[in-house]
């Protein structure tokens, strides 16, 4: 689940969020600049409803993540928080320095 502040993102319709990708929506329709996302995740067991969603039994270890992405005026313009299965579960990150 992705929240984004409602007076951000005034006219966003679900039908956009199905065909495009969400930061080309933001960065491309709306025009926001993003700057960096603070994003965590922990092991934990699958609820109901996320293990039937995902196609698993309810109590499977899943992968929880949360994220705050903010803009270049240190603005929050979306909260996810999202569950992974861990049998399927793949996590890639590029540091650079510079």
């Amino acid at each position: 689940r992705s929240y984004l502040p409602a007076s951000e993102f005034v006219s966003l319709s679900e039908h956009e969020v199905a065909t495009k990708p969400l930061y080309d929506i933001v960065e491309k329709d709306y025009h926001q600049k993003i700057r960096f996302a603070d994003e965590e995740f922990r092991a934990s067991t699958a609820r109901r409803e996320e293990a039937e969603l995902l196609g698993i039994p309810e109590g499977s270890p899943v992968l929880k993540l949360s994220r705050i992405t903010f803009n270049d005026k240190n603005v929050a313009i979306e909260y996810t928080h999202s569950v992974a299965r861990a049998d399927q579960f793949k996590y890639k990150i590029v540091h650079r320095r510079g």
